[in-house]
């Protein structure tokens, strides 16, 4: 994944010199493209807020009993 929603979310960071970063390379020795730029087929175009929203939505179940196991055993040491 490459910027929140999308590859461009990093044309409006100042901090990243308004360009996109080489970890949003598929491979180390491509060069990310310049904006206005629109040859994306080296990079992850995708954001990477819709990749979380699909990891937590896949595993959802899982955190949610770990969350519940901790909880427990949490209210267990506090009454000992």
């Amino acid at each position: 994944c490459c910027g929140a929603d999308t590859y461009e979310d990093w044309y409006n960071v100042s901090s990243a010199n308004y360009s996109i970063p080489q970890s949003c390379c598929k491979t180390e020795d491509c060069k990310p493209p310049a904006k206005g730029d629109h040859n994306t087929t080296m990079i992850y175009t995708k954001g990477c807020s819709d990749k979380a929203e699909e990891l937590l939505e896949q595993y959802f179940s899982w955190i949610f009993v770990g969350t519940i196991i901790v909880v427990v055993l949490q209210v267990r040491k506090r009454r000992t």
